[in-house]
């Protein structure tokens, strides 16, 4: 599936790195790997997973959107916006997608972020590998100081649930190598992901509301062309 929205290589790492706000992640500063898994060199991405995607069942309350788009056949550029938090809202309102875009364009953002994305497998599991782009690190040929992994539920075409490897010893792997012998042994381990609340539920934003996507790029400065 090729995105309306869908970027061009012209639309550098400089572009996204806008804000350096607190991030998506801030329910999970202590729940990253030291090391990359799987070889994105060696992957294929998964086109269900391409998309926009409201995010539900974050620690964190501020309204967010991922936007997997396609890099090449291999990788993915997540882009994530998080809204800045509505404290007239009601907790115990469900959000919808079209209440993120409007919370999005009117609140104004917490924080804009990106991550190259890959698939790796390890027994049977399929796993998500999240890397932080920052664009003067990168040309420094400096390396990244984690990664985020998910274990990634077979994703119906319109969800999709991430579980957050956070056990103790694959967090303290020192070597690609000792966290992948760690998720080839312990890859259907409950204990290995946490407590079901570090889960993250994806639910599909329709095609319908994608030119809203783009002009909120836009406004940001972030080429969609």
């Amino acid at each position: 599936m090729k995105l309306p929205i869908s970027s061009s290589r012209a639309r550098t790492i400089a572009g996204f790195a806008i804000f350096a706000g607190l991030g998506l992640f801030l329910l999970a500063l202590m729940a990253c790997l030291k090391v990359p898994v799987g070889n994105p060199e060696e992957s294929r991405i998964d086109p269900a997973l391409s998309g926009v995607w409201r995010v539900e069942n974050m620690v964190e309350s501020s309204a967010s959107l991922w936007i997997i788009e396609p890099w090449d056949a291999r990788t993915w550029i997540l882009t994530t916006l998080s809204a800045k938090e509505d404290e007239s809202a009601d907790d115990a309102a469900e959000t919808t997608p079209g209440d993120v875009l409007t919370q999005l364009e009117s609140g104004g953002l917490e924080s804009v972020d990106n991550y190259k994305a890959w698939l790796a497998t390890f027994s049977g599991v399929r796993f998500i590998v999240l890397e932080p782009k920052k664009a003067l690190r990168d040309l420094a040929g400096e390396k990244p100081e984690f990664w985020f992994v998910f274990k990634v539920k077979k994703p119906t075409a319109d969800r999709v649930e991430l579980f957050l490897v956070e056990g103790k010893q694959i967090l303290n792997a020192e070597t690609t190598s000792e966290a992948e012998r760690i998720l080839r042994k312990r890859a259907r381990d409950p204990a290995l992901y946490g407590s079901g609340s570090d889960s993250v539920i994806l639910s599909r934003v329709p095609v319908s509301e994608y030119s809203r996507v783009e002009e909120l790029l836009k406004s940001l400065n972030i080429s969609t062309q």
